[in-house]
């Protein structure tokens, strides 16, 4: 556990040019689904789920292009700025889930929503072990 706390709080380490276009090309794709959300709904979701896309593109943008610029060019900056929207990201996804989950309870919607989340969060949640795994970090 203390390895992943230290490990928080320090740069985004770069990634290989082909995961860092990658990551580019995801973030593009997230910055457009914003977009296309924009119209569905009205309210606090609406705003929550712009705002989650929008700040999953903006981190990844960030982190992909601090790993392609040297680091002299201002290639540490952006990850450093990847790293603290990941921050905002992390609080405003919480946010967006208590919304989903209290709408759920009230109005009875967004059940597939939520069961879509839960996916998501298995899906990461497995990644990361592996990762972790491999990485040899327990």
């Amino acid at each position: 556990m203390d390895h992943v706390r230290t490990r928080f709080w320090q740069v985004p380490e770069r990634l290989s040019p082909w995961r860092a276009g990658l990551y580019a090309g995801l973030a593009l794709a997230a910055l457009v689904l914003a977009t296309l959300v924009g119209g569905e709904s009205e309210g606090p979701s609406r705003l929550l789920s712009v705002a989650v896309l929008v700040l999953a593109g903006l981190v990844n943008l960030a982190w992909a292009l601090g790993s392609l610029l040297p680091e002299a060019a201002g290639g540490r900056s952006l990850r450093e700025v990847a790293r603290l929207l990941i921050l905002l990201l992390l609080l405003t996804s919480i946010a967006f889930l208590i919304w989903i989950l209290y709408a759920a309870i009230v109005y009875g919607k967004g059940v597939p929503a939520i069961v879509g989340g839960l996916v998501v969060l298995v899906v990461y949640l497995v990644g990361r072990l592996r990762r972790q795994s491999h990485n040899g970090a327990h």
